[in-house]
């Protein structure tokens, strides 16, 4: 008789770990989340705020580059909260 396969439930995502790692990097947070494209996005964009605000050095520049540093750390925590509410709900961690 075959035994039967376990498979074991995957651990949720941590929103505190997604934001610390934002907070680190841009972008790592939604890579951590599974978003691959969004983290990809996010490096980018960032990497390019940065290198417009060295070369410029508008204050511009700067502010964008603040604004969007934080809502890419308070987005990965949502998106945490959000893979992890729909896990709960369904038992995957895609929608059924």
């Amino acid at each position: 008789m075959p035994e039967p396969i376990i498979i074991q439930k995957r651990p949720p995502k941590s929103p505190a770990v997604a934001g610390i790692l934002s907070a680190i990097l841009p972008g790592i947070g939604s890579l951590y989340n599974g978003l691959y494209t969004k983290g990809i996005l996010f490096i980018l964009v960032f990497a390019g705020l940065v290198t417009m605000q060295d070369r410029g050095g508008q204050p511009f520049f700067g502010l964008l580059m603040a604004g969007f540093y934080f809502f890419q750390i308070i987005d990965s925590v949502n998106n945490a909260k959000a893979i992890n509410k729909a896990y709960d709900r369904t038992g995957s961690l895609f929608e059924n």
